[in-house]
């Protein structure tokens, strides 16, 4: 087993401290902007996930935009979307549920992908 060194540790717990605290500041702004979003726009879910960089740039601090909506009883919708980013990074998710046993995800991605995963729901 290796030893880490001195300075590998310092800029792992350096990169745990920012993350901590960028959560601890967001945490307040977060909550009040979901709830006032949600009931102006009469969606179910909103969500600003931030974070701290990506693996091009490690120190730019970034956030994720995640709105979420209710169809019906066995469908829910999901858009999430990378901010102050300048590629176009956002997913779509289609959630619906045929049956208590039975499901299906539609996904379409920022790069026009799709895919379709298919759930089976099984209790023992």
């Amino acid at each position: 087993m290796r030893a880490l060194r001195p300075q590998a540790a310092t800029q792992s717990e350096e990169q745990l401290l920012k993350a901590g605290l960028l959560r601890v500041l967001a945490g307040g702004i977060t909550g009040s902007v979901s709830r006032a979003v949600e009931q102006s726009l009469g969606i179910d879910t909103v969500q600003i996930s931030p974070s701290i960089g990506t693996e091009a740039d490690p120190l730019t601090p970034t956030a994720r935009l995640i709105l979420g909506k209710r169809l019906s009883n066995r469908a829910f919708l999901t858009f999430a979307r990378a901010l102050g980013s300048a590629q176009r990074d956002q997913s779509i998710i289609l959630e619906y549920d045929q049956s208590d046993r039975l499901g299906w995800v539609f996904t379409q991605n920022g790069d026009r992908t799709f895919a379709i995963d298919f759930r089976v729901r099984r209790t023992f």
